[in-house]
């Protein structure tokens, strides 16, 4: 951080320490100074794409949803075939609660692929949010497919059969969940 921050004060015109600083900061969770580092990338380069997204992605992890998605638009509308902004701006509709937003956001995404595994997650997890538990159950058994030892899988399909009043079923997968998370997490408390 010392380095790069001596490099700063004597090329104050580059961005590249300033890319390595945004990494540092994020990596250590210290995001006020990561956002700071990544707001000086984009002075002095508007169109960064990647320093705009990792500054979308900063706001989501300070709860400032409607910053993260004006990142994430701006560089959808730069490239509009860049499915990571899509799927993020998916993710911000997710944590707003807006899931039929999500859904159609993550429909797009699905029909142009159709294996896309982060777009399924969180396709099943707005769809298990809005209530829809057709569409969640078949996207959680197409990620039991690809991924049977997903803690986030079971919890999922334990979710929907809880809620389907399906009890020797929502049990069966939430000790699944139990046993991946014990596992794959160690240490992780669980009540």
């Amino acid at each position: 951080e010392t380095t790069l921050k001596e490099i700063r004060q004597q090329h104050p015109r580059q961005d590249g320490h300033l890319a390595s600083l945004s990494e540092l900061y994020m990596g250590a969770n210290r995001l006020p100074e990561a956002m700071q580092s990544l707001d000086a990338q984009l002075a002095l380069n508007a169109d960064n794409l990647l320093a705009r997204f990792q500054r979308g992605i900063v706001c989501m992890r300070l709860g400032n949803f409607d910053d993260a998605m004006t990142c994430f638009e701006f560089i959808f509308k730069k490239q509009p075939g860049n499915l990571d902004a899509l799927l993020h701006k998916a993710v911000v509709q997710i944590q707003t609660k807006k899931y039929k937003d999500a859904i159609a956001i993550l429909d797009d995404i699905l029909r142009n692929q159709p294996t896309h595994r982060a777009a399924l997650m969180n396709r099943a997890i707005a769809s298990l949010q809005a209530n829809e538990l057709t569409q969640a159950q078949a996207d959680y058994e197409s990620l039991e497919k690809a991924l049977p030892d997903s803690h986030a899988v079971h919890y999922g399909l334990g979710t929907i059969a809880w809620n389907r009043k399906q009890k020797p079923e929502a049990i069966r997968h939430y000790e699944r969940y139990l046993e991946l998370i014990a596992l794959n997490q160690p240490g992780t408390p669980l009540s």
